[in-house]
C-alpha cells in the first residue's frame, strides 16, 4: 500500500453505515481511531469532523439527495466532502453551488461478491473535484488511508465514469442474453458458440479479448438503476436495448419456470 504522512484536522465521520459505508470505515478506523459514523437511527456525534464520507445510496430524486448532503455539510461543517455514493451525473455541482465547501466526489468500485474493501484497496480512487483545494485535500486523505488515486478536471467526469463502467458491463451481458435466443431460436449449442469466443481469449494470450458472460437476468441495485441514471442525462439506443433486452429475458425465465 502507497502512504502518506498525513493527518485531517478533526474526525473522520462516514454518513451511511451500509454495504458500502461499513468496509470504508474499517478502513478509516485503522487509521483514524476516532472516525465516527452515523446512519438511518439518531446518533449523537461530537467534536470537529475533519473529512465526511457520504456512502447513503442515491435514491427518489436529485432534489433529496442534494439537499440531504446539504444539511449534513450545514450541521457538521467538514473541512472536506467526499461523495462516494453513485449520483446522477451534475449533483456534486449543484451540492457545492449551494454550500460552497470542498467538495470531491469518488464513486466506490468493486461489488458486494468480492467485498468493497477488497475493492478499495484493489481499484485506483478516481476523484473529481470542484476545485484545486478540494483536489488536493481528498487525494492526501485517500493516500493516508493506503488507496491509490488519480485526480480528474471535474466531479462530472467521475460521475459519468461510474455510470458507463456499469452500463458497459451491463451492455455486455445484455449482448449474452441475445446471443442466448440466437441458440435457441436455431437450435445450435450454446455453449460450443460461446467456446469460439473464450478460445481467441485462451489461444491469442491476449487476456479479456472476448470476453464472455452469462446470460441472466440483471437483478440487483447496480446495473439496471445506474443505467437509468445515465439515461436521464444522455438518451441513448444501447441504453434502451439493454433494458428491453434484461426485460424480455425476465419474462423468459418467468416462462420457464
Amino acid at each position: 500500500m502507497f502512504m502518506v504522512d498525513f493527518k485531517i484536522e478533526g474526525k473522520p465521520l462516514i454518513v451511511g453505515k451500509g454495504e458500502m459505508g461499513t468496509p470504508l470505515l474499517e478502513i478509516v478506523r485503522g487509521v483514524y481511531p476516532d472516525a465516527e459514523w452515523l446512519d438511518v437511527a439518531p446518533k449523537m456525534v461530537q467534536g470537529k469532523i475533519g473529512v465526511m464520507h457520504i456512502c447513503f445510496p442515491y435514491s427518489g430524486t436529485s432534489d433529496t439527495f442534494v439537499d440531504e448532503v446539504c444539511r449534513y455539510i450545514d450541521k457538521f461543517k467538514p473541512e472536506l466532502t467526499l461523495i462516494e455514493s453513485t449520483v446522477l451525473p451534475g449533483t456534486t455541482g449543484r451540492i457545492h453551488t449551494l454550500a460552497q465547501q470542498p467538495i470531491c466526489h469518488s464513486p466506490v468500485r468493486g461489488n458486494i461478491a468480492d467485498g468493497f474493501k477488497w475493492g478499495l484497496f484493489t481499484y485506483t480512487k478516481f476523484i473529481g473535484p470542484v476545485n484545486p483545494e478540494s483536489a488536493k485535500m481528498a487525494e492526501q486523505y485517500y493516500r493516508s488511508l493506503g488507496f491509490k488515486t488519480k485526480v480528474c478536471r471535474t466531479p462530472l467526469e467521475t460521475e459519468f465514469m461510474k455510470v458507463i463502467e456499469t452500463s458497459y458491463y451491463g451492455v455486455m451481458i445484455g449482448w449474452f442474453q441475445e446471443v442466448h435466443r440466437i441458440c435457441e431460436g436455431f437450435q445450435l449449442d450454446e455453449k460450443t458458440v460461446v467456446s469460439f469466443l473464450e478460445s481467441i481469449t485462451e489461444e491469442s494470450g491476449w487476456k479479456h479479448l472476448r470476453p464472455t458472460f452469462y446470460p441472466g437476468f440483471i437483478s440487483g441495485r447496480c446495473v439496471i438503476p445506474n443505467a437509468l441514471l445515465l439515461r436521464q442525462v444522455f438518451p441513448s439506443r444501447f441504453i434502451d436495448a439493454l433494458l428491453e433486452s434484461n426485460e424480455q429475458r425476465r419474462k423468459e425465465l418467468d416462462e420457464a419456470k
